[in-house]
């Protein structure tokens, strides 16, 4: 498809951000690109701003800002089928449209094009990793947060004159994404419920455990969705 036939919406919100990148220098900028080659791909957004900034030197608040703007384009990328260069192409041509969107910042974009396509690369991190998301998120249901509420219930008589006793009860409330829409899942557990839940969720843990390390050892690439303290 070619950058001519998309058209980008870039929110106001994402402007910031976006200077920031084009702005930065090309000797921050090539950092940027060498730190970003040198770590094992992740998914956890904070650890890999972390790590890089750690790196190069740079701040870490910029480099969480810039990062998550390159992120989101190699997502946007695979989304739209355009290659990197024809991605920068189409959000040149949608920025030109933003009041808030100067000839020096379109300069900026221009002069740093090549060096942004380098770091939105398929087979680079960014890449690697807008793929990985995009594998990850091919569900029809995805997980949210989730809460446990703990309660009592009372036990009355038959006259409900008087108590019999407590029975102390679990909600497991979930919180889902379906498509745009979220929603909301509560399911009632007991104590055997829940060590049933607990030694599933530890089951799953020790394979994910030994998957890592079996791939490892075999040389291939394992792409965190939590990342260790040496990622």
């Amino acid at each position: 498809m070619a950058a001519d036939d998309i058209q980008l919406s870039v929110p106001d919100s994402e402007l910031p951000g976006i200077k920031m990148l084009v702005h930065m220098s090309d000797e921050n900028l090539e950092a940027l690109e060498n730190a970003l080659s040198s770590r094992r791909p992740t998914l956890d957004a904070e650890a890999l701003a972390k790590s890089v900034a750690e790196a190069t030197g740079l701040d870490f608040a910029a480099v969480q800002t810039v990062t998550s703007v390159l992120r989101r384009w190699a997502f946007i990328e695979r989304r739209v089928g355009l290659s990197p260069s024809g991605l920068l192409a189409a959000l040149a041509s949608s920025l030109e449209e933003n009041r808030e969107w100067h000839t020096e910042d379109a300069q900026a974009l221009s002069d740093r094009t090549e060096s942004l396509a380098k770091l939105l690369a398929p087979t680079g991190p960014l890449g690697v990793i807008a793929k990985a998301t995009e594998l990850l998120v091919e569900q029809q249901f995805l997980f949210c947060k989730a809460r446990i509420i703990t309660d009592a219930r009372p036990v009355f008589d038959e006259q409900a004159e008087g108590m019999l006793g407590l029975i102390p009860s679990h909600c497991l409330a979930l919180t889902y994404h379906e498509g745009p829409e979220t929603r909301e899942l509560h399911l009632l557990m007991d104590a055997k419920d829940m060590r049933q839940l607990h030694d599933q969720l530890e089951r799953a843990q020790r394979k994910e455990k030994l998957m890592s390390r079996m791939l490892t050892e075999a040389g291939l690439t394992v792409i965190e969705t939590e990342s260790t303290p040496d990622a």
